[in-house]
C-alpha cells in the first residue's frame, strides 16, 4: 500500500531515503483448507529377538473423517530460467502452523515452529503425454501437539523427520497453469490446477532401521488433504512502516522549534 502525505519538500526527501533503505522481496501468506483424503502409518521394530510394531505417531482414529486449515509464509523470488527450480526461502518462511480437525471441528493436532522452509516449481516438465506444472511450498516442522513420537533405545534421539507442504499440480494437455518459475501471488492461479494437496509426512528411525539387521525401531505416518479452499495476502511490510516514523517525528521537533 502507498501512502501519501501533505510534508515540505525537504521532508519528502528524507522520507523517501528512508523508505527505500527498508525495500526488500514482498512476503505473503497462503492459508488453505479442505477434508481428509487418506491417512497411512507402516511401522516395524526388531529387538534382536522379536519383531514387531509401533503405534501411528498422529491420533488416526481420530482425524477420520476430518479436516484441516493451514498457513505458509513464502517470499516472491527472482525466477531462474528453464523448466525447474529449487528455491530455498528465508525465514520467516514456512509452514507456520497447521490445524488437523475431526469430525466435528475439534483440532487434534497443531504444528507450528518451520525451518527449511523451500519451493519447487516445475513449467512443462516431462514429455508428451506426461508434461506437468507445479508449485510446491514446504518446510519442516518442529512442533506438533498431540504427536507420539517413539522413545529412542538404540540411539541418544533417533532421526526425526517431520515436512508438512502444499502440493499444486497438473497434468498438461494442451492447457497451461503457469508460464514461469516465479512463486505465484494469485490465489486464482493455484486454484486453478486440479490436482491440491496437503500432506503432513512424519517419520522416526532408531538403531539400524535402514538395514534392519541389528536391532531398530522404525515409524512411518502420513496423511494427505484435498486442498479445497486458498486465499493468498501479502504480510504487511512493517520495516517501511517503522523507517518512516523516525523522519516524520524529526519534522515535529524541527518545527516546534521554530
Amino acid at each position: 500500500m502507498l501512502c501519501c502525505f501533505r510534508i515540505p519538500a525537504v521532508a519528502s526527501i528524507g522520507l523517501l531515503l528512508v523508505a527505500c533503505s527498508f525495500a526488500r522481496a514482498a512476503d505473503y501468506e497462503m492459508v488453505v483448507s479442505g477434508p481428509l483424503l487418506s491417512a497411512f502409518s507402516d511401522s516395524s521394530t526388531f529387538d534382536g529377538t522379536n519383531h514387531g510394531t509401533l503405534p501411528p505417531i498422529l491420533d488416526l482414529a481420530a482425524l477420520d473423517g476430518g479436516s484441516f486449515t493451514a498457513t505458509f509464509r513464502f517470499s516472491t523470488v527472482t525466477p531462474l530460467t528453464g523448466d525447474f527450480a529449487l528455491y530455498d526461502l528465508p525465514a520467516p518462511a514456512g509452514m507456520t502452523s497447521f490445524d488437523l480437525r475431526n469430525s466435528s471441528g475439534a483440532v487434534v493436532h497443531h504444528g507450528s515452529d518451520p525451518f527449511e522452509a523451500n519451493a519447487i516449481v516445475q513449467d512443462n516438465v516431462g514429455s508428451p503425454p506426461f508434461v506437468v506444472d507445479q508449485v510446491l511450498l514446504g518446510s519442516s516442522v518442529s512442533a506438533i501437539s498431540g504427536s507420539a513420537w517413539p522413545v529412542p533405545i538404540y540411539s541418544a534421539s533417533g532421526d526425526v523427520f517431520s515436512v508438512s507442504d502444499v502440493s499444486f499440480s497438473a497434468t498438461l494437455n494442451g492447457d497451461n497453469y503457469i508460464s514461469d518459475l516465479s512463486i505465484p501471488t494469485s490465489a486464482a492461479t493455484y486454484l486453478a490446477f486440479p490436482d491440491r494437496v496437503f500432506d503432513v509426512v512424519l517419520e522416526f528411525g532408531d538403531g539400524d532401521y535402514i538395514n534392519r539387521v541389528g536391532p531398530y525401531q522404525l515409524v512411518d505416518t502420513m496423511v494427505q488433504y484435498q486442498i479445497a479452499g486458498v486465499t493468498v495476502t501479502p504480510v504487511p511490510e512493517s520495516g517501511l512502516i517503522w523507517g518512516l516514523l523516525p523522519a516524520v517525528s524529526l519534522l515535529a521537533r524541527r518545527t516546534s522549534r521554530q
